[in-house]
Protein backbone atom coordinates (compact mmCIF):
# COMPACT_ATOMS: atom_id res chain seq x y z
CA UNK A 1 0.00 0.00 0.00
CA UNK A 2 2.96 2.50 0.97
CA UNK A 3 3.84 1.99 -3.05
CA UNK A 4 1.29 4.11 -3.39
CA UNK A 5 1.96 7.06 -1.04
CA UNK A 6 4.54 8.83 -3.42
CA UNK A 7 7.25 6.69 -0.98
CA UNK A 8 10.18 7.34 -2.63
CA UNK A 9 9.16 8.20 -6.22
CA UNK A 10 9.46 11.78 -5.84
CA UNK A 11 13.35 11.58 -5.24
CA UNK A 12 13.95 10.50 -8.97
CA UNK A 13 12.34 13.47 -10.44
CA UNK A 14 14.69 15.85 -8.44
CA UNK A 15 17.68 15.49 -10.29
CA UNK A 16 15.86 15.25 -13.88
CA UNK A 17 17.46 18.63 -14.23
CA UNK A 18 20.76 16.76 -14.64
CA UNK A 19 19.75 13.85 -16.19
CA UNK A 20 20.41 12.75 -20.29
CA UNK A 21 17.25 12.60 -21.99
CA UNK A 22 14.91 13.30 -18.35
CA UNK A 23 11.60 13.06 -20.91
CA UNK A 24 12.32 9.66 -21.38
CA UNK A 25 14.69 8.25 -18.25
CA UNK A 26 12.50 9.92 -15.71
CA UNK A 27 9.04 8.18 -16.25
CA UNK A 28 10.77 5.01 -16.74
CA UNK A 29 12.62 4.96 -13.46
CA UNK A 30 9.65 5.80 -11.65
CA UNK A 31 8.36 2.57 -13.22
CA UNK A 32 10.77 0.24 -12.70
CA UNK A 33 10.81 1.65 -9.17
CA UNK A 34 7.92 0.37 -8.67
CA UNK A 35 7.77 -2.40 -10.33
CA UNK A 36 11.24 -3.79 -8.73
CA UNK A 37 10.75 -2.83 -5.12
CA UNK A 38 7.17 -4.54 -5.05
CA UNK A 39 8.73 -7.72 -6.63
CA UNK A 40 11.71 -7.69 -4.08
CA UNK A 41 9.40 -7.04 -1.56
CA UNK A 42 7.30 -9.55 -1.91
CA UNK A 43 9.28 -12.07 -3.01
CA UNK A 44 11.26 -11.22 0.30
CA UNK A 45 8.14 -11.62 2.76
CA UNK A 46 6.91 -14.89 0.71
CA UNK A 47 10.78 -16.59 1.60
CA UNK A 48 10.42 -15.43 5.34
CA UNK A 49 7.41 -15.90 6.17
CA UNK A 50 7.70 -19.38 5.02
CA UNK A 51 11.05 -19.95 5.83
CA UNK A 52 10.21 -19.76 10.23
CA UNK A 53 7.20 -19.18 12.22
CA UNK A 54 6.64 -16.06 14.59
CA UNK A 55 5.56 -15.35 17.86
CA UNK A 56 5.15 -11.92 19.56
CA UNK A 57 8.47 -11.32 21.76
CA UNK A 58 7.31 -10.62 25.49
CA UNK A 59 7.69 -6.59 25.14
CA UNK A 60 5.56 -6.50 22.01
CA UNK A 61 8.09 -4.70 20.71
CA UNK A 62 9.24 -7.10 17.65
CA UNK A 63 8.72 -10.91 15.92
CA UNK A 64 10.71 -13.48 16.90
CA UNK A 65 11.49 -17.03 15.90
CA UNK A 66 9.14 -19.71 17.99
CA UNK A 67 10.94 -21.04 20.33
CA UNK A 68 13.85 -18.65 20.03
CA UNK A 69 15.26 -15.48 21.04
CA UNK A 70 15.99 -14.92 17.13
CA UNK A 71 14.69 -11.27 15.89
CA UNK A 72 12.71 -11.50 12.74
CA UNK A 73 14.71 -9.71 10.61
CA UNK A 74 16.40 -10.88 7.41
CA UNK A 75 19.48 -11.08 8.75
CA UNK A 76 19.03 -12.66 11.56
CA UNK A 77 16.61 -15.41 10.08
CA UNK A 78 19.42 -15.96 7.37
CA UNK A 79 21.68 -16.44 9.89
CA UNK A 80 19.61 -18.61 12.22
CA UNK A 81 19.01 -20.50 8.90
CA UNK A 82 21.99 -20.95 6.90
CA UNK A 83 24.84 -19.86 9.48
CA UNK A 84 26.78 -16.75 10.07
CA UNK A 85 28.05 -15.86 6.65
CA UNK A 86 24.33 -15.83 5.11
CA UNK A 87 23.60 -13.50 8.27
CA UNK A 88 26.52 -11.18 7.11
CA UNK A 89 25.98 -11.91 3.74
CA UNK A 90 22.26 -10.28 4.24
CA UNK A 91 23.29 -7.71 6.76
CA UNK A 92 25.72 -6.59 4.14
CA UNK A 93 23.12 -6.13 1.69
CA UNK A 94 20.53 -4.63 3.81
CA UNK A 95 23.82 -1.86 4.73
CA UNK A 96 24.21 -1.64 0.83
CA UNK A 97 20.69 -0.89 0.39
CA UNK A 98 20.45 1.83 3.01
CA UNK A 99 23.45 3.76 2.54
CA UNK A 100 22.08 3.70 -1.43
CA UNK A 101 18.37 5.26 -0.03
CA UNK A 102 20.74 7.63 1.73
CA UNK A 103 22.38 8.93 -1.12
CA UNK A 104 19.42 9.22 -3.14
CA UNK A 105 18.08 11.22 -0.23
CA UNK A 106 20.68 13.42 0.00
CA UNK A 107 20.41 14.02 -3.50
CA UNK A 108 16.92 14.95 -3.76
CA UNK A 109 16.30 16.95 -0.62
CA UNK A 110 19.32 18.70 -1.73
CA UNK A 111 17.38 20.17 -4.77
CA UNK A 112 14.10 21.10 -2.82
CA UNK A 113 16.72 23.09 -0.69
CA UNK A 114 18.43 24.88 -4.03
CA UNK A 115 14.22 25.55 -5.04
CA UNK A 116 13.70 27.55 -2.24
CA UNK A 117 16.77 29.26 -1.87
CA UNK A 118 16.30 30.27 -5.87
CA UNK A 119 12.91 32.07 -4.52
CA UNK A 120 14.14 33.88 -1.31
CA UNK A 121 12.34 31.32 0.57
CA UNK A 122 16.40 29.72 2.24
CA UNK A 123 19.39 31.48 2.46
CA UNK A 124 21.32 32.38 -0.96
CA UNK A 125 24.22 29.99 -0.49
CA UNK A 126 21.93 26.66 -0.98
CA UNK A 127 21.23 28.03 -4.58
CA UNK A 128 24.82 28.42 -5.67
CA UNK A 129 25.41 25.31 -7.94
CA UNK A 130 28.95 23.92 -9.11
CA UNK A 131 30.53 25.01 -11.90
CA UNK A 132 31.72 21.90 -13.97
CA UNK A 133 28.94 19.49 -11.94
CA UNK A 134 25.74 21.91 -12.03
CA UNK A 135 24.51 19.95 -8.25
CA UNK A 136 23.88 22.57 -5.54
CA UNK A 137 27.36 21.64 -3.82
CA UNK A 138 26.66 23.97 -0.62
CA UNK A 139 23.15 22.63 -0.09
CA UNK A 140 24.90 18.22 -0.27
CA UNK A 141 27.71 19.64 2.19
CA UNK A 142 25.76 21.28 4.65
CA UNK A 143 23.37 17.96 4.90
CA UNK A 144 26.32 15.68 5.04
CA UNK A 145 27.51 17.35 7.90
CA UNK A 146 24.03 17.74 9.63
CA UNK A 147 23.42 14.27 9.12
CA UNK A 148 26.89 13.48 10.66
CA UNK A 149 26.00 15.46 14.00
CA UNK A 150 22.82 14.05 14.42
CA UNK A 151 23.85 10.08 14.28
CA UNK A 152 26.78 11.01 16.07
CA UNK A 153 24.80 13.04 18.49
CA UNK A 154 21.67 10.19 18.63
CA UNK A 155 24.72 7.53 19.63
CA UNK A 156 26.06 9.71 22.51
CA UNK A 157 22.70 10.32 23.63
CA UNK A 158 21.58 6.87 23.35
CA UNK A 159 24.99 5.70 24.85
CA UNK A 160 24.52 7.74 28.12
CA UNK A 161 20.79 6.55 28.56
CA UNK A 162 18.84 9.22 27.26
CA UNK A 163 17.06 6.83 24.45
CA UNK A 164 17.74 2.96 24.81
CA UNK A 165 18.53 2.97 21.11
CA UNK A 166 19.90 5.51 18.76
CA UNK A 167 18.64 3.75 15.56
CA UNK A 168 15.15 3.19 16.23
CA UNK A 169 14.90 6.61 17.82
CA UNK A 170 16.31 8.37 14.68
CA UNK A 171 14.11 5.69 12.65
CA UNK A 172 11.17 6.47 13.80
CA UNK A 173 11.59 10.45 14.48
CA UNK A 174 12.75 10.90 10.79
CA UNK A 175 9.87 8.04 9.52
CA UNK A 176 7.63 10.18 11.11
CA UNK A 177 8.30 13.49 9.59
CA UNK A 178 8.92 12.01 5.96
CA UNK A 179 5.03 10.51 6.38
CA UNK A 180 3.64 14.05 7.86
CA UNK A 181 5.44 15.45 4.52
CA UNK A 182 4.14 13.27 2.17
CA UNK A 183 0.55 13.27 3.87
CA UNK A 184 0.99 17.38 3.28
CA UNK A 185 2.06 16.35 -0.29
CA UNK A 186 -1.00 14.79 -0.99
CA UNK A 187 -3.29 18.20 0.67
CA UNK A 188 -1.31 20.39 -1.88
CA UNK A 189 -1.37 18.63 -4.63
CA UNK A 190 -5.01 18.85 -4.73
CA UNK A 191 -5.07 22.51 -3.60
CA UNK A 192 -2.80 23.43 -6.36
CA UNK A 193 -4.80 22.07 -9.06
CA UNK A 194 -7.69 24.87 -7.92
CA UNK A 195 -5.72 27.42 -6.61
CA UNK A 196 -3.27 27.40 -9.47
CA UNK A 197 -4.54 25.07 -12.68
CA UNK A 198 -1.70 27.08 -14.94
CA UNK A 199 1.46 25.99 -13.16
CA UNK A 200 3.55 23.63 -15.34
CA UNK A 201 3.19 19.98 -13.30
CA UNK A 202 5.11 16.94 -15.79
CA UNK A 203 3.46 15.01 -13.05
CA UNK A 204 0.20 16.18 -13.84
CA UNK A 205 -2.31 12.85 -13.04
CA UNK A 206 -5.03 12.31 -15.79
CA UNK A 207 -6.04 14.06 -19.05
CA UNK A 208 -8.78 16.39 -17.58
CA UNK A 209 -10.28 17.06 -14.13
CA UNK A 210 -9.04 16.22 -10.55
CA UNK A 211 -10.76 12.53 -10.05
CA UNK A 212 -7.56 10.81 -10.44
CA UNK A 213 -5.45 13.56 -8.07
CA UNK A 214 -8.29 13.13 -5.28
CA UNK A 215 -8.48 9.20 -5.08
CA UNK A 216 -4.45 9.27 -4.90
CA UNK A 217 -4.37 11.91 -2.45
CA UNK A 218 -7.13 10.21 -0.28
CA UNK A 219 -4.92 7.28 -0.83
CA UNK A 220 -1.55 9.06 0.08
CA UNK A 221 -3.23 11.01 2.75
CA UNK A 222 -4.69 8.17 4.54
CA UNK A 223 -1.79 5.91 4.08
CA UNK A 224 0.44 8.27 5.25
CA UNK A 225 -1.80 9.66 8.18
CA UNK A 226 -1.93 6.17 9.84
CA UNK A 227 2.10 5.44 9.15
CA UNK A 228 2.48 8.68 11.20
CA UNK A 229 0.14 8.60 14.12
CA UNK A 230 -0.67 5.54 14.02
CA UNK A 231 2.79 3.62 13.91
CA UNK A 232 5.05 5.78 15.85
CA UNK A 233 6.01 6.52 19.59
CA UNK A 234 4.16 9.60 21.21
CA UNK A 235 7.67 10.61 22.15
CA UNK A 236 9.49 10.44 18.65
CA UNK A 237 5.96 12.05 17.10
CA UNK A 238 6.67 14.93 19.35
CA UNK A 239 10.62 14.89 18.32
CA UNK A 240 9.46 14.89 14.90
CA UNK A 241 7.12 17.72 15.23
CA UNK A 242 9.39 19.60 17.24
CA UNK A 243 12.12 19.56 14.05
CA UNK A 244 9.43 20.47 11.89
CA UNK A 245 8.24 23.56 14.06
CA UNK A 246 12.16 24.59 13.92
CA UNK A 247 12.07 25.33 10.26
CA UNK A 248 9.03 27.87 10.95
CA UNK A 249 11.10 30.63 11.98
CA UNK A 250 13.61 30.50 9.45
CA UNK A 251 10.65 30.66 6.59
CA UNK A 252 9.17 33.75 8.50
CA UNK A 253 12.23 35.42 8.02
CA UNK A 254 13.22 35.31 4.32
CA UNK A 255 9.24 35.04 3.94
CA UNK A 256 9.70 38.60 4.86
CA UNK A 257 12.74 39.37 3.06
CA UNK A 258 10.91 38.29 -0.21
CA UNK A 259 10.79 41.39 -1.48
CA UNK A 260 13.39 40.63 -3.44
CA UNK A 261 12.20 39.13 -6.87
CA UNK A 262 13.39 35.25 -7.44
CA UNK A 263 14.59 36.39 -11.12
CA UNK A 264 17.02 39.04 -9.33
CA UNK A 265 18.12 36.43 -7.02
CA UNK A 266 19.05 33.68 -9.62
CA UNK A 267 20.66 36.95 -11.68
CA UNK A 268 22.83 37.72 -8.55
CA UNK A 269 23.56 33.57 -8.45
CA UNK A 270 24.48 33.18 -12.12
CA UNK A 271 26.88 36.23 -11.87
CA UNK A 272 29.02 34.52 -8.38
CA UNK A 273 30.04 31.94 -11.10
CA UNK A 274 27.71 29.29 -11.01
CA UNK A 275 26.09 28.10 -13.72
CA UNK A 276 21.92 27.74 -13.64
CA UNK A 277 20.43 24.11 -15.02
Amino acid sequence: LALAGFGGIEIATCASSETVNARRTIPRSVFMTLVTVALIYSGMCLAVSSAAHYVLSPDKATMLVSGTNVQATCPAIAGYLGGPVWGLAFTACVVASIVGCGFSCLLGNARVAYSMASTGLFPQQFARLDSKSGVPRYALWFQFWCLCLIGVGANIMARTGVFPDAYTFLAEVFGFMYAFVALLYAICAVSLRYTDPTMHRPLRIGRQGNFLMWVLALVTAGIWGFAAFGCVHWSHQLAGIAILLAGIPIYAYYRRRGSQKPEAMLQRVDSSGAGLP
